[in-house]
């Protein structure tokens, strides 16, 4: 019992020091002390670029979530395809819309900007901000500390999604992703590749001839990747199909019982082969 009292009594003696250092450290930077959400210099800059880009946190928006269940149980979604580059036709045509109806060479563009832009002083400053803006985005995005799987790759918007996904996945959560099929062929994508294929369940490659996506011409025969990832690292093995035309092909094939001829990639009509079979997985 004396010894309970004891450590109780210093446990007590402890807090009440700790409580008076609090004060008089509080004390001594009376006047001086700020918070982040003063009206200072810092929080004015802040508030400035999260109007103007509406910052999106994932883990303080769903913040019961990542507390209670340590991230989604399921992530979908078609990231956008887009390599971040400098758009001069795109600044260009926002004050002089002829340059995209007419349909103009990035040459003539850029001739056009410079006999402009000795006398259109706010196109000139309209141009310098887009350019600062996307060499300043692709530094941030070729930064390691950003997307460390990235780190000499092209800064293209969908793989950082998958990064992004793999971090918000829980444990036992599930990631499906159209995305093109880059990531498999880029020359210094190993990091990320290796990330992938430790999560990779289902890879379905598509070729878009049937045109269920529209609004694509600009790709030819457009092929990309519906892909399955899991939440954590496991071994290496995954089911793929490739020359895939309609989704019905992959969930007929998954409960086919393997009679028949597997055909190619046309049928014996010659029309592109949308028919199932067990043998079309790997």
């Amino acid at each position: 019992m004396h010894e309970e009292m004891s450590v109780y009594g210093a446990k007590e003696e402890e807090s009440q020091v700790i409580q008076r250092s609090k004060e008089e450290i509080l004390e001594k930077t009376k006047g001086s002390h700020r918070g982040f959400f003063d009206d200072s210099e810092r929080f004015a800059i802040v508030k400035k670029y999260a109007d103007r880009y509406h910052f999106f946190h994932p883990m303080l928006e769903f913040l019961e979530v990542f507390w209670l269940r340590d991230g989604f149980d399921i992530i979908c979604g078609n990231p956008p395809w887009i390599k971040l580059e400098f758009d001069e036709v795109g600044v260009i045509s926002e004050k002089y819309p002829e340059v995209a109806i007419r349909k103009m060479s990035a040459a003539e563009v850029h001739k056009k900007y410079k006999n402009l832009a000795y006398t259109n002083f706010k196109l000139k400053k309209i141009y310098r901000a887009e350019q600062i803006e996307d060499a300043c985005t692709g530094v941030f995005l070729n930064a390691y500390q950003n997307y460390p799987l990235l780190v000499g790759q092209q800064p293209d918007l969908y793989k950082c999604v998958i990064e992004n996904g793999f971090t918000l996945l829980s444990d036992k959560g599930y990631m499906g992703l159209l995305h093109p099929e880059s990531v498999y062929e880029d020359a210094y994508g190993q990091p990320l590749r290796k990330e992938i294929y430790s999560r990779l369940c289902y890879h379905f490659q598509f070729e878009n001839e049937l045109n269920l996506f529209t609004g694509t011409n600009d790709h030819g025969r457009m092929k990309f990747g519906e892909n399955i990832y899991r939440g954590i690292h496991g071994l290496v093995g995954f089911y793929n199909m490739n020359n895939v035309f309609h989704p019905n092909t992959i969930d007929m094939s998954f409960i086919h019982d393997g009679q028949g001829t597997c055909l190619g990639i046309k049928d014996n009509n010659g029309n592109w082969n949308t028919h199932a079979h067990k043998d079309r997985i790997v």
